[in-house]
């Protein structure tokens, strides 16, 4: 029941937040006035947010989470592209927003009317990357830094977020993030496919050449 609590109390911190944001601006809204808002104290606000980006960016820890269980972890048996098609279509509408459409198109209006928070944005995206280059670099059996692995890396994770970007305004009246991912997924696919064609004419570093669970060798 605690627990329970809990999630009801962030949760309703995050609405009446995105609410206050999308009135009154990202910067034009306190700390205070949620907390007055969600009718909790200051204090307790801070139990849960340490800031107004903490409370855009609240899914953010748990989709870069979501990329080391489901795509790093992984069963031996699944391939890398498996689990990264699996991971975009099952996992990653369901960690950015679930069912809760009106919410995510909250967060997506706030976050593009703040070039702070687009800032923010675009590091997250850094670090999504970066996961997505240790998944890689162990099939390749090279170091997450090295090229070939930071490059599928790269174009994984932007081409993610390129789809994402040329496909939301088009859906955004009546966004359902399911039907994004399918959408995401259609184009993942021709892209890995692409970037592993790619990868075969990249030489590994000389150390990893018969490492790695990719036959990058044809």
């Amino acid at each position: 029941m605690r627990e329970l609590k809990r999630q009801r109390t962030r949760q309703t911190i995050i609405r009446v937040a995105m609410d206050l944001f999308v009135q009154q601006g990202f910067r034009g809204t306190t700390l205070t006035q949620i907390a007055a808002a969600a009718e909790v104290a200051p204090s307790t606000l801070h139990k849960y947010f340490g800031s107004k980006e903490d409370i855009v960016f609240c899914t953010h820890d748990a989709l870069r989470d979501s990329v080391t269980e489901r795509i790093l972890h992984r069963p031996d048996t699944e391939t890398l592209s498996e689990a990264m098609l699996a991971w975009t279509s099952e996992v990653l509408p369901v960690v950015a927003g679930g069912d809760d459409e009106a919410l995510y198109r909250q967060r997506r209006t706030t976050i593009a009317g703040d070039q702070t928070l687009q800032a923010a944005e675009r590091l997250w995206l850094a670090e999504l990357e970066d996961a997505f280059a240790e998944a890689f670099a162990e099939d390749l059996g090279e170091g997450p830094d090295d090229l070939r692995a930071r490059l599928m890396a790269s174009i994984a994770a932007n081409g993610l977020s390129t789809v994402f970007e040329w496909w939301y305004p088009q859906l955004a009246e009546h966004v359902n993030l399911h039907d994004l991912a399918r959408l995401e997924v259609t184009y993942l696919i021709s892209v890995l496919d692409s970037a592993q064609q790619l990868l075969r004419t990249i030489p590994p570093p000389p150390a990893h050449r018969t490492t790695g669970r990719i036959d990058v060798d044809g």
